[in-house]
């Protein structure tokens, strides 16, 4: 990985951490989202993130840390999200 991908990773990383706290907005500590792990797969960013619950959200961010045209804003399962990327 060089400088500069490192640099947009964490961008986005910076902004995936703004919609997670977003997300978490008005919730109990027992319902709150942590997150997991995240990968890059065909210049998309996808991010996972679960409750204690194992309840497991995710979201796509490009490495600009911008939604990507055409996809969803929110959260959502693992399945939209592979539909969404081709994965």
């Amino acid at each position: 990985m060089n400088i500069q991908t490192s640099l947009f990773e964490n961008i986005a990383l910076q902004k995936a951490a703004e919609l997670l706290r977003l997300l978490n907005e008005g919730r109990k500590e027992k319902e709150l989202y942590k997150s997991q792990y995240y990968f890059n797969h065909n210049g998309y960013l996808v991010f996972i993130v679960a409750t204690k619950d194992k309840n497991v959200m995710c979201n796509v961010l490009d490495i600009d840390g911008n939604i990507p045209a055409g996809f969803s804003i929110c959260w959502r399962n693992i399945a939209h999200v592979k539909q969404e990327i081709n994965l």
